[in-house]
């Protein structure tokens, strides 16, 4: 049997499609993504606005704090990278 043999046996048994009992219909389901879409960009922007808010309610010596603990933990990591690169090359070497 060749491909061309195959290929009118495949046209030539051509099925009724299949339809699952608990399948939705497109629209239904373009619905709901739209609608959960909407959902979480409301919950993200009132997120980030409430954080704003409660920026703007802290003391100034707070966000000074909160910059100096950023500013430490960068520093920590970027110690542990050179780390790793150190222990990198001198494995290879």
């Amino acid at each position: 049997m060749n491909s061309s043999d195959l290929a009118s046996l495949c046209l030539r048994s051509s099925l009724p499609p299949v339809r699952c009992q608990n399948s939705c219909r497109l629209s239904d389901l373009g619905l709901l993504s739209s609608a959960l879409v909407l959902f979480r960009l409301l919950y993200l922007l009132m997120a980030r606005l409430f954080g704003w808010l409660a920026l703007l309610a802290r003391d100034d010596t707070l966000k000074d704090v909160e910059i100096l603990v950023v500013r430490h933990e960068a520093l920590l990591s970027r110690t542990e990278v050179e780390d790793l690169c150190l222990l990198a090359v001198a494995a290879v070497g």
